[in-house]
C-alpha cells in the first residue's frame, strides 16, 4: 500500500507568502512606520483571537490561529527590542 505523503504546511507562513525572496512582513514594513507596525501586529493578534473557535470549533484551526497571534506578538516584540518604539 502506497502512502500519500504531502509536505508539513506551516499555516502561519502559508506558500503563497513566500513565494518570493523576500517576507511579506519585510515588505509590510516598508511601507509602514515602526510603530505603526507594532499597533498593526496588535490589530492583528486582536482579530485572530476574536475569531477564535467561531471559525472552527476543529482544533487544528484554533491552534492554527493561535500560532497567528504568537506569530504577530514575536515580529511586534523583535521590532520593539531592535527600535525601541
Amino acid at each position: 500500500m502506497q502512502t500519500n505523503t504531502m509536505p508539513k504546511i506551516d499555516e502561519s507562513n502559508p506558500h503563497y507568502y513566500t513565494d518570493t525572496k523576500h517576507e511579506l512582513r519585510d515588505i509590510q514594513r516598508e511601507f509602514v512606520k515602526d510603530d505603526a507596525f507594532v499597533g498593526y501586529c496588535v490589530c492583528n493578534m486582536l482579530k485572530y483571537l476574536k475569531r477564535l473557535g467561531k471559525k472552527s470549533l476543529a482544533i487544528e484551526t484554533q491552534i492554527s490561529d493561535l500560532k497567528k497571534i504568537q506569530n504577530y506578538a514575536q515580529f511586534a516584540i523583535e521590532l520593539m527590542e531592535e527600535y525601541e518604539v
